[in-house]
């Protein structure tokens, strides 16, 4: 059975909680890539690939906290649901890692998926820092 990764929980849940604390009526793709790149273990891999970064870390912040006004609920208690958007790169994510024969959806799995989503900030950020999916899937699946 596929499953995420104990590092993709712990990211996830994150991501939620940092939606929450901005506000956030959902979790959007930036949200769940602004938590991915506070792994160290994931910020590894995008450093040794050659992007940068700081410069995905800090746009997506930037795009956090000042973009997005209109999904903010003010004063009451909730949990912010998931867009559709990361529901799709959730359902991508978990059929690439089954057709590969792997048990475990990992970071990488999610950031190759997210960049099949053009029209997001997530994959504007990613791109511009030099990170393209086959080059990309190629790096992470060198075994």
């Amino acid at each position: 059975m596929v499953e995420p990764s104990e590092e993709l929980q712990l990211v996830f849940d994150k991501a939620i909680k940092d939606a929450q604390k901005l506000q956030h009526e959902y979790v959007m793709l930036e949200h769940l890539l602004f938590s991915m790149m506070c792994s160290e273990s994931f910020c590894d891999i995008i450093k040794n690939y050659g992007s940068d970064v700081d410069y995905i870390k800090s746009n997506l912040e930037h795009y956090l906290k000042n973009n997005l006004d209109e999904i903010k609920v003010e004063g009451k208690k909730f949990k912010p649901k998931r867009t559709q958007t990361v529901e799709r790169c959730l359902h991508r994510a978990f059929t690439q890692v089954l057709f590969a024969g792997r048990v475990d959806i990992e970071l990488t799995d999610i950031l190759i998926s997210m960049l099949s989503e053009k029209n997001t900030h997530a994959c504007f950020y990613l791109e511009k820092a030099g990170i393209e999916k086959q080059k990309f899937s190629d790096f992470v699946n060198y075994d």
